[in-house]
């Protein structure tokens, strides 16, 4: 983009004639700062940085910046985020983008079943946006930060029918087997997220995004990880023991009561800080904890789902580790 046109967009001022004409890209991370880049820079430190890896511009907010190298284009604003903010709105405007936000859980699927070259997945903020937003060809933006939507032109709700786009065939506790454009798909994703999938599906259709639902894998909410009887992780299936980790308290909720509703044959315990001990020793089985050591060792007792509340997924990949496999005769 030509230094004029950048210079008008972001309502900047321009302090001095260099010999360029054009910016290759505008961005705020030096990581991707490249020949031809024009810099937002927040310190002088930076800007110099950003030279040094062959930036053309620095951006930069009224106040002290020395201007080091005067090949380069120096643009003064009032401020960064607004500046920013402008530049966002321009392309948002220009090239018809549609800005789309999805919560938490729709957001999850839908980095499992979109593959639109034309639309990108965006979990980050207004730097990431920035960057995003200077892809060509690009479309649809889906965004995981509701404040992001304030760029906006438009409002573009996500589409929430009450049709289902696909007919639901059959449900496990974490599979459910269904319908959609002519085929059957065995996905892992428990049924009390279909609404989700739904939700996401007619967006997309809406939308013109492209999906495929070939290679889902489990979202992070509702994940069942398998233990076997020293409660060290196995692969999925293999033990009759599955522990869900869980760190909102509505989301902990929703999931004990579907599993105490769709699992009645099976041993359910819930896990759960001290405080919370009186509220849910009434719902069923219910074991406390006083720090995460402690909650590993509660863990040891006998169950076939354990739905732990306070800690996430996380920490039970790092302290409930695979077993090793043997060395062999000839390992080193």
């Amino acid at each position: 983009m030509r230094i004029n046109e950048i210079v008008e967009i972001i309502h900047g001022n321009l302090l001095n004639n260099p010999p360029l004409s054009a910016f290759e890209n505008v961005t705020t991370n030096l990581a991707n700062v490249r020949r031809g880049s024009l810099f937002i820079a927040t310190t002088p430190q930076s800007a110099k940085e950003a030279i040094a890896l062959g930036a053309y511009g620095i951006v930069f907010e009224d106040g002290d910046m020395p201007m080091i190298d005067n090949e380069v284009a120096w643009i003064r604003v009032d401020l960064l985020q607004d500046a920013i903010t402008r530049f966002i709105r321009f392309h948002l405007l220009m090239r018809n983008i549609s800005l789309l936000y999805f919560p938490s859980i729709e957001f999850e699927i839908a980095r499992e079943i979109i593959n639109d070259e034309h639309t990108c997945i965006l979990e980050g903020g207004y730097g990431d946006l920035l960057e995003s937003i200077q892809q060509e060809d690009l479309k649809n933006l889906i965004l995981k930060n509701s404040s992001l939507l304030e760029l906006s032109i438009e409002d573009t709700p996500m589409h929430t029918g009450e049709n289902m786009p696909f007919r639901i065939i059959s449900c496990t506790l974490f599979d459910s087997k269904i319908y959609y454009n002519s085929q059957r798909h065995i996905i892992s994703l428990p049924s009390l997220f279909l609404k989700n999938l739904a939700n996401v599906i007619s967006t997309c259709q809406i939308h013109n995004i492209q999906i495929s639902l070939e290679n889902f894998q489990p979202i992070s909410h509702l994940k069942p990880n398998f233990v076997d009887s020293k409660n060290l992780l196995c692969k999925f299936g293999q033990s009759g023991r599955v522990i869900i980790a869980e760190k909102d308290l509505n989301a902990f909720k929703e999931y004990s009561g579907y599993i105490l509703a769709n699992a009645k044959w099976a041993k359910v315990s819930l896990f759960v800080p001290q405080e919370y001990h009186e509220i849910f020793s009434s719902v069923c089985t219910c074991y406390a904890y006083n720090s995460p050591e402690n909650l590993l060792k509660e863990l040891e007792r006998p169950y076939n789902f354990a739905i732990v509340f306070g800690v996430d997924d996380q920490f039970l990949l790092e302290n409930l580790k695979s077993p090793t496999e043997s060395a062999g005769l000839f390992d080193a």
